[in-house]
Parts: structure tokens; C-alpha cells; sequence
């Protein structure tokens, strides 16, 4: 942690000087996540000096040899590109077609990085200074949370669209440049499938163990990879659009200011992917029951009013037949992301993966399930039998 802690420090006073610091002192306090990060570990940096107090959040990378070895996209390069240049362009489109200040995207305020290898560093604000909180990953959000939630993603979506008519060879080099593919070897996917599909039948009701064990046995790797293939043109995706990655405030009335974090695992995709990634990860059974369909039909919406503000006219780039089919395809591959995702979503912090240098993708396989898993994935298991996948 010393020598982490003195990567980060060289860092902060390269950041203090450029925002104007003559003379400072830093405060630097690492913070845990709670279990929600596997791939960095967190930091409070406060500069004080001959200036207002400059508050920071920091992430520096843990991971290590074994870990990128079965991955072929960078995750941190893929994050800085993201703030050094994405965002700026994202910002000139929203510039350019006069959007509202409360339409345009919501994200943190960057400050800097460090590039090197195993070292690699993002800063940003600190938002916990100004309010904001991350939401309890082991309780279901609630409707105010999950419209504005999918109101950031529907206009994160429509910038790609943008950009794609827009910038045309900016775009292609993005969907080229961010490609996750995970290299693992049989034996390593066999390890890692079989110890989530183990707890998901585990905790099926008895009436549905027979139907998930029967869809089960049709899952291979290729079904992921295909679940992520667009029917139509990709945008560029979150990849992992959960409440882990937000931080967000809620207004005296209710109502909730989400900004969207964590950008290192984007790629071309398909849009529903991040839909069904923050259905599977943030929601229970009973707002399932209450309010999937709204929400599906509230990301839609969204989209087209997005769109027509930069432009766009709907039907020429996601027309709602084309939405419709595929949520409809798309929804069978979401269960298999559900029995993966669920046990590392819901794990207790003492029992979350450690992620030295020593880590491989067997890490992130979770032998004691939370108290909660079993309900959640319980109710996902069900919704699936309702809506006739099962």
C-alpha cells in the first residue's frame, strides 16, 4: 500500500500545480468499496493550500500479471480514453446542438492520470464531499432511482449514435480500440460456469430446478458472446451499468441526480445490454413485477427524446420495432448473465474476491453466497418462468 500510496502522491502534485496550488499539503485516505471493486483500490486525496481545498476521489489499479493475461482489453486505458478524449467529443456534440444543461450526460469532473503499467491511476472529484452516496448493492432500487438511471443511459446511448453520424472514423476506431474478449483456457470456464450454475440451481424453488437445469445445459461461452452482438448498429456500452457504478443524491422531493462512473469495460455493443445489466444487478422480484415493463418502455422513450435533441431521427438508427425485437432475443442470453453476475453483485465484503497480483478469472467465483442471493436469484429464476424462457 506504501508504494501505491506514493504512486498516487507524485500524481496529486502534478494535479495540484495545474490547478494553480503554490505551496499545499495532501491528505491522502484509502476508503474500501464494500466488496463492489475488483480492480483498484480507492482513495480520498484532500489538497489544501493557498487555495480552497481541492477534494479528490482516486482509483489505482491492483491488478495484476495473471488477471490482464486473460483479458484482451485494457481496462484503464480504455477509462482514461474515455475522460481525455470520448468525453470531450461527447461534450463538443452536446455544444454543438445547444443541449440543455440538464439533458447533457452526468458524469464526475476529471483531474488527471497516471498511465504507467500496474500503476495506473484515474482522478476525479470527490462527490461524497457534495452529497453524493453509492446506493446499497444488497437492496432493490426503487422507481426514482431506476428512471434516472436509465435516463443517463439512454442519453450515454444516443451520443454514440451521434457520434457514429457524426464522426464517422472517430467511431469506428472506438469500436475497434474497445473490444473485451476474455481468454480463458476450457478447464478455467468449466470451473468458473460450474460453481455459478451450482448456487442458481441451489437456490431455485423446487417446481423450477428441473427447467433451469435443462436450460442451463445449453449455455457455452458463445452464448455470451453473441448476447452482446447487436441486431442492428452498436453503440458504444457502459458494459457495466450497476448501481456500483453510480453515485447519486436524492433531492428533498424524492426525485434523484445519478452520475455515472467506472468506464473501463465499454465496448460496441448492444444497447438492451446495459438495460438487462442494471434490471439483472439492481432490481428484485417485486419491482420487477411493478414496474420491468414500465421500464423498458421508460428507456425507449428516453432514447427517441434524446435523439431528436441531437437530431436524430429515431427510426433511421433504432426504430421501436427493431427495440422490441430485440429485448425479445436478447432476453433468454440476460439469465445466463443473471447466474454469473448475481453472486459477485450480492456477495458480503468479507467474503468478495481479493484481487492481488496473484488473481486470475477463477477469483472472481464466489464459494459462500450472501444471505440475500438466494432470494434474488430466486425471484430472477421465477420472473423467467413467468415471462416463458423457461
Amino acid at each position: 500500500m506504501a508504494a501505491v500510496e506514493k504512486t498516487l502522491r507524485d500524481l496529486i502534485e502534478k494535479i495540484a500545480v495545474e490547478q494553480g496550488f503554490k505551496t499545499f499539503d495532501i491528505e491522502i485516505k484509502p476508503i474500501s468499496s464494500g466488496g463492489a471493486n475488483y480492480s483498484s483500490v480507492l482513495f480520498l486525496v484532500k489538497i489544501s493550500g493557498d487555495k480552497d481545498d481541492l477534494k479528490l476521489f482516486a482509483k489505482v489499479s491492483t491488478m495484476g500479471e495473471k488477471m490482464r493475461e486473460n483479458a484482451t482489453i485494457d481496462l484503464f486505458n480504455t477509462e482514461r480514453y474515455f475522460y481525455t478524449k470520448l468525453m470531450q467529443i461527447y461534450r463538443d456534440i452536446e455544444e454543438r446542438h445547444n443541449i440543455p444543461a440538464e439533458h447533457r450526460i452526468n458524469i464526475p469532473k476529471y483531474y488527471g492520470n497516471n498511465p504507467n503499467y500496474l500503476e495506473e491511476t484515474i482522478v476525479l472529484e470527490d462527490l461524497a464531499c457534495q452529497g453524493f452516496t453509492v446506493y446499497d448493492r444488497t437492496k432493490s432500487i426503487d422507481w426514482a432511482y431506476a428512471s434516472t438511471a436509465i435516463e443517463e443511459l439512454a442519453k450515454f446511448h444516443a451520443l454514440s449514435y451521434a457520434l457514429a453520424k457524426e464522426n464517422p472514423e472517430e467511431f469506428e476506431t472506438a469500436l475497434k480500440s474497445l473490444k473485451f474478449k476474455v481468454e480463458v483456457s476450457d478447464e478455467m470456464q468449466k470451473q468458473i460456469f460450474e460453481k455459478s450454475f451450482k448456487s442458481a440451481i441451489e437456490a431455485a424453488k423446487d417446481e423450477h430446478k428441473e427447467k433451469l437445469m435443462h436450460y442451463v445445459s445449453k449455455i457455452d461461452r458463445q452464448d455470451f458472446e453473441k448476447y452482446k452482438i447487436p441486431m442492428k448498429k452498436p453503440v458504444l456500452c457502459h458494459e457495466d451499468y450497476r448501481v456500483s457504478n453510480h453515485m447519486y443524491k436524492r433531492n428533498e422531493d424524492g426525485s434523484v441526480i445519478i452520475k455515472v462512473m467506472d468506464f473501463q469495460t465499454m465496448q460496441g455493443s448492444s444497447p438492451v445490454v446495459d438495460l438487462f445489466y442494471l434490471v439483472i444487478t439492481g432490481t428484485d422480484e417485486e419491482f420487477r413485477r411493478e414496474h420491468y415493463q414500465r421500464l423498458v418502455e421508460h428507456y425507449y422513450e428516453q432514447l427517441c427524446a434524446a435523439l431528436k435533441r441531437l437530431d436524430i431521427n429515431p427510426d433511421d438508427v433504432y426504430s421501436r420495432a427493431d427495440y422490441d425485437e430485440e429485448l425479445r432475443k436478447k432476453l433468454p442470453y440476460s439469465l445466463a448473465m443473471a447466474i454469473f453476475l448475481l453472486p459477485l453483485i450480492t456477495v458480503e465484503t468479507e467474503d468478495a474476491p481479493v484481487m492481488d497480483e496473484d488473481a486470475d478469472l477463477t477469483s472472481f467465483t464466489i464459494d459462500k453466497v450472501s444471505d440475500i442471493y438466494p432470494e434474488r436469484m430466486r425471484g430472477i429464476i421465477s420472473d423467467y418462468v413467468r415471462w416463458g424462457i423457461l
